[in-house]
């Protein structure tokens, strides 16, 4: 037996249904939304605050040199030397 296609009107009529649906949940989510909102902004203004000073302790230690590119050269230069990087010179200093 052959499935029946909804009609124009009975697809217009469950359109505006879900359209209701969806404005009613809107309204409930949206204290929640707001409460949501403001705390990522919040901790991500926090986080820039941290990212600043993370920063400035990094470039301290290596100037001109993110931790990153720090990094990356180490891999190179231990890829340079066949993964034979010898022993931290003051591995053994007593």
């Amino acid at each position: 037996m052959a499935k029946k296609f909804p009609t124009k009107e009975e697809m217009q009529a469950r359109f505006w249904a879900l359209s209701d649906a969806m404005d009613a949940n809107r309204d409930k989510v949206a204290p929640l939304r707001e409460a949501r909102d403001a705390f990522v902004n919040e901790a991500a203004a926090r986080d820039k605050e941290m990212m600043a000073e993370i920063r400035k302790i990094e470039d301290s230690v290596l100037p001109g040199v993110s931790a990153f590119e720090a990094q990356n050269e180490m891999a190179f230069i231990a890829r340079g030397l066949g993964g034979q990087t010898g022993p931290r010179p003051d591995a053994y200093a007593e």
